[in-house]
């Protein structure tokens, strides 16, 4: 999947920490459509201010996510540690 063009993943480091809102997973689709899943079910939203406010989450999860080599090293330096 990393090797689509239009896919990049990026990879957040502990120390970059996460938002505090940030707890569930969630897809923005065409950011017109947002689903979420909690733990017991999974919600859609076509509200436009709350779609709105995923895609603020979702840019910031980005703006702290390190991406290609950065990453890679990253989730090398998590399997040595998870090895040793």
């Amino acid at each position: 999947m990393a090797l689509l063009p239009n896919v990049r993943i990026g990879v957040v480091p502990l120390e970059a920490g996460l938002p505090l809102h940030c707890g569930n997973p969630f897809t923005i689709i065409d950011s017109m459509y947002v689903t979420a899943e909690t733990v017991i079910s999974e919600q859609q939203c076509t509200d436009r201010q709350q779609i709105v406010d995923y895609i603020a989450l979702f840019t910031e999860l980005e703006r702290r996510a390190v991406y290609d080599g950065q990453a890679e090293q990253l989730i090398a330096a998590a399997i040595d540690t998870l090895e040793s």
